[in-house]
């Protein structure tokens, strides 16, 4: 018998803990597991590690139900009990508050909503996330999203999920992108310099976004100047192409011999719908960024409401 007492957020961790007790020995003809990790977020985790269970409050909502039917498909002689206090839990992670919320907004736009429109009206995004895994995934749960746009976000969902949550210090990383797509660039890929460029010109027409440019670089008068095409290819560049990054796993953008190039695949057919997506999702972070750096920015002694 194994007794988990110890709290641990780690999948890989408690597996190990498991595996303890599924040594083999003579003798021995099976395992009992008593699990009291139950009133700890880590509990959430039991079914993804045990069961690969997708990581959102839904997937868990609906592998409860399974329990509770006793449907789940387990080899012979396993038995899976869950209290039932955990189980009624678990079942109410797949609360109808963001589908309702999506459905309001939905009603008076007359249209599906946008993510940066979902995010101003005060939904909470974690949890979206949550509950969906990504923004496309909820328009498509909502039945919202095209045909060629559901193909699009399955074969593309890592990169559009990295563009969703992708950690941003500064709006540089957008501003890229952006300007990579007024490039045409997921048709015919663009030199650094042509990129650097754009960029800066992106970053006039967006002139708040001007400040997170370290105050000496304000000097430059245009995109052309080689120390501007120097920084940007030490900062966005090399951020999406991982050049200081030591895995190089989820990294999606590529230099060969001066072109920014995507180092995946993309349909011509897809194009259109993919950079209105992928518009979409930078059209979010952009709006995201700008009220967290002003709300940073607010003085102390001041409420703000955004």
């Amino acid at each position: 018998m194994v007794m988990m007492l110890r709290p641990t957020e780690s999948k890989i961790l408690f597996l190990q803990q498991l595996g303890r007790g599924l040594r083999k020995c003579n003798g021995k003809e099976k395992l009992i597991v008593l699990d009291f990790i139950g009133n700890h977020k880590s509990f959430l985790h039991k079914p993804q590690a045990l069961f690969g269970i997708e990581a959102n409050f839904k997937k868990l909502a609906g592998f409860a139900r399974q329990v509770e039917a006793q449907r789940l498909q387990l080899p012979d002689g396993c038995y899976v009990n869950y209290d039932l206090k955990l189980i009624e839990f678990l079942k109410s992670l797949d609360s109808d508050g963001i589908k309702n919320d999506y459905i309001a907004m939905r009603d008076s736009l007359d249209r599906r909503p946008t993510l940066a429109e979902f995010y101003r009206s005060g939904v909470s995004m974690q949890s979206m996330r949550n509950d969906y895994g990504s923004w496309f995934a909820l328009v498509e749960e909502m039945g919202d999203l095209h045909i060629e746009e559901q193909q699009i976000a399955a074969t593309h969902r890592a990169f559009l999920r990295d563009l969703e949550i992708t950690a941003m210090t500064k709006s540089f990383k957008m501003v890229l992108l952006e300007a990579f797509q007024e490039l045409n660039g997921w048709d015919k890929a663009p030199t650094i310099s042509a990129l650097a460029e754009r960029s800066w010109q992106v970053l006039q027409r967006r002139r708040s976004l001007l400040s997170d440019l370290p105050t000496a670089q304000l000097q430059w008068k245009d995109g052309t100047s080689d120390a501007w095409h120097r920084y940007w290819l030490e900062n966005p560049i090399n951020a999406w192409t991982g050049a200081t990054r030591t895995v190089k796993s989820g990294i999606f953008f590529e230099v060969i011999n001066g072109i920014f190039k995507p180092s995946f695949a993309l349909s011509s057919h897809q194009r259109e719908r993919f950079e209105a997506m992928v518009q979409e999702l930078i059209d979010y972070r952009l709006a995201a960024y700008e009220i967290r750096r002003v709300s940073a920015e607010a003085p102390d002694n001041v409420l703000s409401s955004i």
